[in-house]
């Protein structure tokens, strides 16, 4: 898929200094060349292995771009081409969609259905309800139950939407897309793919809630949610991890985040942290991991074998760990914390 690349002045300068602040290659060396930027409000950090510098600079350049690009197009609250399908969206009207949105609601759509509705961007006028739409949570007021069970009631779904061609139309009107960690997986799977177009055989894409791999690994990686952890990916997969740490504000003495259950309309409880390790697709990974965080440790075995996942780990609200057979195998050094089996 290729995307219209936009960037800033700023953002080239920044990279060309990553860029020029490498170590110096020799004629066959392959070199790291590296950029931190911020997109989707998280600190990314993406490197890559080159022997050519001008293929490097310009790859990273292209990946960028893009990734900030996708984070324009996808934005739930602010003016852009996902605030204008919103608005549309809420007359129940047919109308002419971005080009580049499509294949993020056809994405969605899958993953909604493969997570039975536990993965379910049309909800978004829940995280609205929560004040979550503010980029200021510090006075926040708390959700109305009675415009919560009204929500609930509508019931958005993914499955609303009717696209054909660029046409798109939904026939409720409390459908409101807000895809939440799942864009920036999409927007990290976008980066991968532009810096695979520029022929770059390694590189790997880092956030606080995501290692995302370009060919082999060179080393275990590091998880930031799990700091005494780490874990060995194979060449391409990506790890995603959400956390109820990820965007929080405190009422009442409790934690409201924004990992709510689109059946209840209320912020999950249980689990802290939840990573799904994905063969390709580090936005398939966000909405796998989201599903199983908002199901809960009761139901996300079941859940997870559903959903084809085979690589989970989870970190209870007391402390505990949780790892599927697969993922725990994964595990550098298992021994620095006290594992429990999945109830399968």
């Amino acid at each position: 898929m290729t995307l219209l690349p936009r960037l800033s002045v700023l953002f080239a300068s920044t990279l060309l200094f990553a860029c020029n602040s490498a170590t110096d290659e020799s004629a066959n060396a392959t070199v790291q060349h590296a950029v931190q930027i911020t997109a989707f409000s998280l600190p990314t950090h993406i490197e890559v292995d080159a022997a050519i510098f001008e293929q490097a600079e310009q790859a990273l350049l292209s990946a960028v771009a893009d990734l900030h690009y996708v984070a324009e197009i996808s934005h739930p609250w602010q003016p852009g081409a996902l605030g204008r399908t919103n608005e549309l969206l809420g007359l129940a009207a047919e109308f002419s969609a971005n080009p580049s949105g499509l294949p993020l609601i056809r994405q969605a759509t899958e993953l909604y259905r493969q997570s039975e509705g536990y993965f379910n961007p049309a909800m978004g006028h829940l995280q609205r309800l929560w004040g979550f739409h503010q980029d200021d949570l510090d006075f926040v007021l708390p959700a109305s139950s009675e415009e919560v069970e009204m929500l609930l009631a509508a019931a958005p779904r993914m499955t609303d939407i009717r696209i054909e061609g660029i046409r798109v139309a939904s026939g409720n009107p409390q459908l409101r897309l807000d895809y939440g960690h799942f864009a920036a997986g999409y927007g990290l799977d976008i980066a991968r793919l532009r810096l695979r177009e520029a022929g770059i055989l390694q590189a790997r894409l880092r956030t606080p809630n995501a290692n995302v791999l370009l060919g082999k690994p060179s080393q275990p990686s590091i998880l930031e949610h799990y700091p005494t952890l780490t874990l060995t990916l194979q060449q391409d997969e990506s790890i995603y991890t959400v956390s109820v740490d990820d965007r929080h504000y405190t009422m009442d003495k409790e934690n409201i985040h924004i990992h709510l259950n689109p059946f209840t309309g209320q912020p999950v409880r249980g689990i802290r942290h939840l990573s799904v390790i994905h063969p390709e697709s580090a936005a398939s990974a966000a909405a796998q991991a989201q599903a199983l965080l908002l199901a809960g440790e009761d139901k996300l075995p079941s859940l997870a074998q559903r959903m084809g996942v085979d690589y989970y780990l989870f970190q209870k609200d007391d402390g505990r760990y949780i790892a599927s057979p697969g993922l725990q195998a994964r595990l550098v050094n298992p021994q620095a914390v006290h594992l429990l089996a999945p109830d399968l």
